[in-house]
């Protein structure tokens, strides 16, 4: 009698590490990346305005639109936070994953794992707001760690289980100094090994929320801008062949001051050091001795990209001096 090749399907529990654990890559900053959602629909970035259940609500030719299909969420840098504040905690996200075992001796915990299974994931945190916050958004972002690292061919790199992944929900109304619990189940993400995941909070405008997990964010996304720089870099090399040209930011970031420091009346002097690859490697900071706008003009300038300067097309290692002003 022959054997089929697919013998049954069994259940298996998945725990999903938050990136606030892990995520330890040493180029890594922990430079503030206030950030916007956006879609990508009919070939147009489109900000997220809010949500209306799974379905994304943008502003087209000055008229909000629901879009009920499936989209590409984008996350991109802003300038600036939301002034809501909010305090989150309980977060957890886990899942039932279907497996396909293809041996006899396969178990939940033997069987192939990687990739796209089905199942269902459960998602839970509370909430507590420090003003009422209507129409907000919750994005949970699951990623690999290994696609920082330089173990992927170009081929596995844009392998569906290596790319990150984004669930995006509507909020309930969230009202001023209650903790409101809040669950969601969605399908089963498509799973590697050492994944990862993050949550930001929107407020009704799109706009994210500082809340006290917002800062375990910020690696990855300065690992994201590094990968995307090194690719800009090696366009902008092969464009200034053979020439000199002057260093220029790609990347900018503003300091986020911890609340009650008071903002200096004067610009705080930065001098940077830029390694050929356009990273901020040393900074010297004059004009200030309070420690607080000292850690966190640190913290950003840290996170500053550059175009390199280069000589006779070479990139090489360089300084800046400027301004800071609050």
């Amino acid at each position: 009698m022959n054997r089929p090749s697919l013998l049954s399907l069994i259940a298996a529990t998945l725990l999903i590490c938050p990136a606030a654990r892990a995520l330890d890559n040493p180029t890594a900053t922990r430079s503030p990346h206030p950030t916007q959602l956006v879609i990508d629909y009919k070939k147009e970035l489109r900000p997220v305005l809010r949500m209306q259940g799974t379905d994304p609500i943008v502003m087209i030719d000055g008229k909000e639109k629901r879009v009920r299909h499936d989209v590409l969420y984008l996350p991109t840098r802003v300038r600036d936070f939301s002034p809501h504040k909010m305090e989150v905690s309980g977060v957890s996200l886990s899942g039932t994953q279907m497996i396909q075992v293809w041996s006899e001796a396969d178990t939940a915990v033997t069987a192939p794992r990687e990739g796209s299974h089905g199942g269902l994931a459960e998602f839970g945190m509370t909430l507590k707001a420090g003003q009422t916050v209507k129409n907000g958004f919750v994005v949970v972002v699951l990623f690999s760690p290994i696609i920082f690292t330089d173990v992927l061919s170009s081929q596995d790199y844009n392998s569906s289980i290596f790319q990150s992944q984004i669930v995006v929900r509507e909020l309930p109304e969230l009202p001023a100094g209650v903790a409101v619990p809040f669950k969601f189940t969605s399908k089963m993400f498509d799973y590697t090994s050492g994944q990862q995941y993050f949550v930001q909070v929107f407020d009704g405008e799109g706009r994210e929320v500082l809340t006290n997990i917002t800062q375990f964010a910020w690696p990855y996304f300065s690992l994201v801008e590094r990968l995307r720089l090194k690719d800009a870099v090696e366009r902008y090399i092969e464009h200034f062949a053979g020439q000199n040209h002057t260093i220029s930011p790609v990347v900018t970031i503003k300091p986020l001051l911890p609340e009650g420091t008071p903002r200096p009346e004067s610009p705080v002097t930065v001098r940077l050091t830029v390694s050929p690859q356009g990273w901020v490697t040393a900074i010297n900071i004059s004009g200030t001795q309070d420690s607080n706008v000292r850690s966190a003009v640190h913290e950003a300038m840290m996170g500053w990209l550059f175009f390199p300067k280069l000589i006779l097309g070479q990139p090489v290692e360089s300084q800046v001096e400027m301004p800071i002003h609050f």
